[in-house]
């Protein structure tokens, strides 16, 4: 399917240099990323400056939008021939205000929908849970709302981005699926490309916390609170802070 790149809306796909295109696309909070060679327009009015909205379309649906937060000229012969943008997804747009503000008993999608309209515009809520686990409370000094969501999802467990049409995804990480499945027939994956890693590095058969107001030994002897491990129970709850 053809790509089409837009620049502030207008479709500059014959001015791209399509062999130096690079996306890099992540599920996650990390951020998603456009690199890519335009050619020197006959207009200067038709050359994109930092900030501008891109969009990036492949077959009727956008696979990446965001803005131009880095433009180089490319040289060569004493002569310019054109621009190499580097471009970051619409999280650049949500931390143009920062969050001052603290939230007491509440769940982590009413402080979400109330960061979105009240400090960014433009942005849809559509795919945050509509059930969230409770947060106690969480405070925010001057913080991108960026940081505020990552900071809420680190909390409860969860993890959030900003897709390709300004919307938020507020997510419990264990219940994302795959946009695609992997089969032996399918024509997913390059074969190549396969390694299977096994290691027991992360293994852990006990965890011991100690709150700041705790002063003994930890030891298994005179735990305050001990917790057998379900595999099902994520949260439990601690007798010091």
């Amino acid at each position: 399917m053809a790509l089409i790149l837009k620049i502030s809306t207008v479709d500059r796909s014959n001015y791209v240099k399509w062999d130096t295109l690079q996306l890099t696309s992540v599920l996650t909070k990390e951020v998603d990323r456009l690199e890519f060679e335009i050619i020197k327009t006959p207009s200067k009015s038709s050359i994109p400056d930092v900030g501008a909205d891109i969009s990036l379309q492949e077959g009727g649906s956008t696979i990446f939008g965001g803005a131009i937060v880095e433009k180089n000229e490319v040289i060569k012969g004493g002569l310019l021939i054109g621009y190499h943008l580097r471009c970051k997804d619409y999280s650049q747009y949500l931390d143009r205000k920062v969050v001052t503000k603290s939230y007491g008993t509440t769940t982590a999608r009413a402080i979400i929908l109330d960061i979105i309209s009240t400090y960014t515009s433009g942005f849809t809520t559509v795919n945050v849970a509509l059930s969230t686990p409770e947060v106690g409370s969480i405070k925010f000094n001057y913080e991108q709302p960026t940081r505020c969501f990552t900071q809420l999802a680190d909390q409860i467990g969860w993890d959030w981005y900003v897709d390709a049409d300004k919307d938020i995804h507020f997510f419990e990480e264990e219940s994302a699926t795959a946009p695609f499945s992997l089969t032996d027939t399918g024509d997913k994956f390059e074969w190549e490309s396969l390694e299977i890693n096994k290691s027991l590095l992360q293994l852990k058969n006990s965890v011991y916390v100690r709150g700041g107001e705790y002063k003994k030994t930890i030891s298994e002897a005179n735990a305050v609170d001990s917790y057998l491990g379900d595999g099902t129970k994520k949260t439990f709850q601690l007798a010091y802070k």
